[in-house]
Parts: C-alpha cells; sequence; structure tokens
C-alpha cells in the first residue's frame, strides 16, 4: 500500500459572511502543501462551510483551525468582528483506522 499524501477536510463558520475571506485562501501554502479552498458540498450547513483539499497527510483539525483563524482575523478580536468565528472544523478520516 502506497501511504497517501494528502487529506481533505471542512471549515464551519458561525456565519456565510467569513466565507468570502475563506475562499481567497484556495492556493495558499498551509504547512506543506498548497491547499485548495471551496465551496462545501451539502453538508449541514453548507451556505456556511468550505472545503479544503490537499491537505498534509498528518494534518490535524485544531492546526486547521488556526490556519483559518489566523488568516480571518487578522489580528483583530473575533469577537468583535461578526461573521469571522469557526464553528467547526473536520478532516475526513476512514471510520475504522481512524486515518486520512
Amino acid at each position: 500500500d502506497t501511504p497517501k499524501k494528502s487529506a481533505q477536510g471542512y471549515v464551519v463558520f458561525e456565519s456565510v459572511e467569513s466565507i468570502k475571506a475563506a475562499l481567497e485562501m484556495n492556493n495558499t501554502p498551509y504547512e506543506s502543501q498548497t491547499i485548495r479552498v471551496d465551496h462545501a458540498a451539502p453538508t449541514t450547513d453548507s451556505s456556511r462551510s468550505v472545503f479544503v483539499g490537499n491537505l498534509p497527510y498528518g494534518a490535524d483539525e485544531e492546526t486547521l483551525r488556526d490556519h483559518f483563524f489566523k488568516h480571518l482575523s487578522e489580528g483583530e478580536d473575533l469577537n468583535e468582528r461578526e461573521g469571522s468565528a469557526i464553528s467547526g472544523v473536520r478532516i475526513i478520516r476512514d471510520k475504522e483506522t481512524q486515518k486520512c
């Protein structure tokens, strides 16, 4: 078996206003990869979600959350900037092995 080199995930925001800024992160560096950020297929609330592809295989939810948090907040207090808070992050993993 050849190990996977990348993973996929989703970021869900508190408000739809964050989607535009998140989509601007398409083709930007994240750890050792250039990530793909696109509109999410129907999820719990696809209007507040983005798909993130080409994540490094070992990526975890916390560092992905921090990456989007840093880019969207740009030094501002997220409690004062409406719409930029992140509601959830999920990296797709195998149900049995918990590997990407």
